[in-house]
């Protein structure tokens, strides 16, 4: 992960201020984040989604990605999953847990189970 900041803030310096793109910035922000070297602010709302389905989940994974303007492809990167893993939780696929709760947390997601 580290390397991939590096290597972000490296290209970023290349290029003329003007040439930074906005995409490019969030990135390297995004980066930051995932590495906890910042964390990032959390939204604490009273209203929970009742996820009754992997199809819920993957509604809402989907909902997050595009507020947080991440490509499925950066996702994958920050969370350390594979673009199809990032691909099966949105279509509501089989996924491992581990990958669930990897994705969710880049997202900025809390999943909370209750008995």
């Amino acid at each position: 992960m580290e390397n991939r900041l590096l290597t972000k803030l490296a290209s970023a310096g290349e290029q003329s201020r003007e040439n930074v793109t906005r995409e490019t910035l969030q990135q390297i922000m995004d980066l930051v984040v995932a590495t906890g070297l910042v964390q990032e602010p959390e939204v604490v709302t009273n209203n929970a989604d009742e996820l009754n389905s992997s199809a819920d989940l993957g509604v809402l994974v989907v909902s997050r990605r595009k507020v947080k303007n991440l490509t499925q492809e950066a996702l994958s990167d920050l969370a350390s999953v594979s673009v199809g893993t990032v691909k099966n939780i949105e279509s509501g696929g089989n996924v491992r847990v581990e990958s669930i709760l990897r994705v969710t947390k880049v997202l900025g997601l809390r999943l909370l189970c209750q008995k």
